[in-house]
């Protein structure tokens, strides 16, 4: 959902229609999990760059996601979501 619905409006649009009734805190959860997901493979991408330094790819790739990660924990809706799941 965070790939394809990056924002609260349109998610909460497919939702609907996937679950019915809308409910704030099965639609936060996939929001933390996200953020979880893009931390996680920063950190692989990360631990793959030290490992084959050389190719630019991981490096980018871990950027890439910290920068995502970055973004989420910055939401000013975070505080929100934690406390709703």
């Amino acid at each position: 959902m965070a790939e394809i619905r990056p924002f609260d409006s349109d998610a909460r649009e497919v939702f609907e229609m996937a679950y019915g009734p809308f409910d704030s805190a099965l639609i936060d959860r996939p929001r933390i999990y996200g953020i979880a997901d893009s931390l996680r493979w920063a950190l692989i991408g990360s631990y793959c760059d030290a490992v084959k330094p050389g190719t630019h790819k991981y490096s980018k790739f871990s950027d890439w996601q910290f920068l995502l990660a970055r973004a989420g924990l910055r939401d000013p809706h975070f505080d929100d979501r934690v406390r709703n799941i």
